[in-house]
């Protein structure tokens, strides 16, 4: 079943009257065809500056890559986060063609996040409280950069579903092809190597999703827990992959709800907070 025009199973009463600025090329001198759009709440100063969450997309062939932001899931995830108070910024990156290429979709999410950090006061975006949302084969990838960059601007991160380490996701059916992974590929690697503080992590599983894929999702979690990150998890026990657009359930609805409840969390309410 295509995925593509399937809209995310949860709304809000403001989705619809946020705004919207579309096919914004964040690498204008290298690819202009790579581009993000930016769903904001309407109204507020001119002054204000409002934290922002990036969403990181999974693994697609690369003749879909210009059109991904059109899909169903994310013109809902970005103007679900625009109605909850915060900018939501959907972008396409370049393919890692079947796992057997990464440079390209690693520099894009680097450029993406640095672009919106450059050009925070155009987006009346606070460039120093972001967050990532990321699924599926984009988890990884998502991951990284949100260890990479944090705790500077990145200050949490949500992954549905996701493969959370290509070394070991590949290594289940592929030994060979698993030690061609580059070691900085791994987000545990990161932290074995550099054992800074990493943002706080939503990890959303499908229990109806395939063996391999969980079964990593599995590793992961155990990992992260004897690291005692700053996590939490939540296994929507029957739910098939893609279920927040797949699966109009009662527990979709709760994790969505959720997920939208942890972002606003860490990135507004924090920061309200802090300012009393």
């Amino acid at each position: 079943m295509s995925t593509d025009t399937k809209r995310v199973v949860y709304r809000l009463p403001d989705m619809d009257t946020v705004s919207v600025r579309c096919d914004l090329s964040y690498k204008p001198d290298r690819h202009p065809d790579l581009t993000m759009d930016v769903y904001s709440p309407r109204g507020g100063k001119d002054s204000d500056r409002r934290p922002a969450v990036l969403f990181v997309h999974g693994e697609i062939p690369p003749r879909a890559v210009p059109h991904v932001k059109s899909w169903g899931q994310y013109v809902s995830w970005g103007p679900l986060a625009a109605a909850s108070g915060m900018i939501g910024v959907t972008f396409n990156h370049r393919s890692t063609e079947r796992y057997t290429t990464f440079r390209d979709a690693i520099e894009d999410i680097d450029d993406l996040i640095a672009y919106v950090r450059d050009n925070a006061d155009e987006f009346k975006i606070d460039a120093d409280r972001l967050g990532i949302w990321t699924c599926s084969a984009g988890a990884y990838l998502g991951l990284r950069a949100a260890f990479h960059n944090a705790p500077a601007s990145i200050r949490c991160v949500v992954s549905y579903y996701g493969i959370m380490d290509i070394g070991h996701y590949r290594s289940v059916e592929d030994t060979a092809a698993a030690r061609r992974i580059p070691d900085d590929l791994s987000p545990l690697h990161h932290l074995d190597q550099h054992p800074d503080p990493v943002p706080p992590m939503l990890l959303v599983r499908a229990g109806g999703d395939r063996p391999q894929l969980n079964a990593t999702f599995d590793w992961f979690l155990t990992e992260c827990l004897a690291r005692n990150l700053d996590l939490e998890c939540m296994n929507h026990s029957e739910a098939p992959h893609a279920f927040d657009v797949l699966d109009d359930s009662k527990r979709s609805t709760e994790i969505i709800h959720r997920t939208l409840e942890f972002l606003t969390t860490r990135l507004v309410r924090e920061l309200d907070s802090a300012g009393d």
